[in-house]
Order: structure tokens, then C-alpha cells, then sequence
């Protein structure tokens, strides 16, 4: 393991919105611990240092946002029995360009601007949501950190959050700008 970078110490901790007092709470060290290492006049040892990188990190976890508080509630849906004109409908209305297929409270597809594009040539009164749907959106709890997302909603349009067993929300790239 390396050893961390004690320049990193007065970053983290002003990124955080931490002053040096609390920083030394968090770390059980003294503040003028704290106050001499950010300013180069004393070298701590390797447990100390990591004492505090470690509360830094613990700061940095509390202080996180989660999925639930950005994610969508109201998930707007269609079903795979629905017309393709209602999902194109809904998805006009609402200004979104991606909605889950969900079938008895689980969600079995997507159908996003994407696939339209790809379908365009067929008669969209006659095409049910399921004869063209993609797959599934991911779904992750509700209590995932954004952090944890960002390579995800990458790959895909949406993310379905849940809580226990039961749709809670949608997240998509929007709503991480």
C-alpha cells in the first residue's frame, strides 16, 4: 500500500467543508496535529496519517448524495400489450426519451427514442410495446451513492431504483447534470 500524500490532507478536508477542529475529531488527533502536517512543519507516522485519511473517507461517505435523493418518483410506463402510438405519446408529452415496459409490478423492457428511430418504417398503430421493446433497464436499490452510478448510466438510458422489492424511481443521465 502506498503511503498517502499529506498535501492531500488540507485538500480533502476543504473539499468536504471540514475545519481543522473537526477534522481532529474524526481522526481522534489534536488540531495542531492537523494544523502543523497541512503546513509541511511536522511528519506524522503511518498510523496517524492513515487515522486521518480514513476519517477523511468516513466524512467523504456521510456526505454523499444517494440515488434517492435525485432519482425521478414517478415512473412513467407503458405495458407490452400497449400500442406503440401510446408509448410515442407519452414519451412527447413528458419530454423524456427513454420508458420502462413493466409487466405485474416488474419491469420486462424498454423502449427509448433510440428504438423508435430504429422502427420508424413500421406502422406504429398496428406495433405492440413488447414486438419491439429493448431489454430492461438496470435496476440498483434506491440507497446506491451517485458515485456508485456514474459508470453505469453510461451504458445505458435509465436506471430503476427500488426499495426492498417495490419501484421506487428512475434516474437517467438528466438527472446527474
Amino acid at each position: 500500500m502506498d503511503f498517502p500524500d499529506i498535501k492531500l490532507i488540507k485538500i480533502k478536508r476543504q473539499r468536504l467543508g471540514l475545519k481543522q477542529r473537526e477534522l481532529a475529531g474524526l481522526a481522534g488527533v489534536s488540531q495542531s496535529l492537523i494544523a502543523k502536517l497541512e503546513s509541511g512543519k511536522i511528519e506524522a507516522s503511518y498510523s496517524v496519517v492513515r487515522n486521518i485519511f480514513n476519517a477523511l473517507e468516513n466524512a467523504a461517505k456521510k456526505n454523499e448524495r444517494l440515488c434517492k435523493d435525485i432519482m425521478i418518483k414517478r415512473i412513467i410506463s407503458v405495458k407490452p400489450e400497449d400500442g406503440m402510438l401510446k408509448a410515442r405519446e407519452l414519451m412527447k408529452k413528458h419530454d423524456i426519451s427513454q420508458l420502462p415496459v413493466i409487466k405485474n409490478k416488474r419491469i420486462v423492457g424498454n423502449i427509448s427514442e433510440s428504438i423508435i428511430l430504429d422502427n420508424i418504417e413500421k406502422d406504429f398503430s398496428k406495433v405492440k410495446v413488447g414486438d419491439i421493446m429493448g431489454n430492461p433497464f438496470p435496476t440498483l436499490s434506491n440507497d446506491t451513492p451517485v458515485s456508485s452510478v456514474i459508470g453505469l448510466i453510461k451504458q445505458t438510458d435509465a436506471i430503476i431504483l427500488t426499495n426492498k422489492d417495490s419501484l421506487s424511481g428512475i434516474l437517467t443521465k438528466a438527472d446527474l447534470l
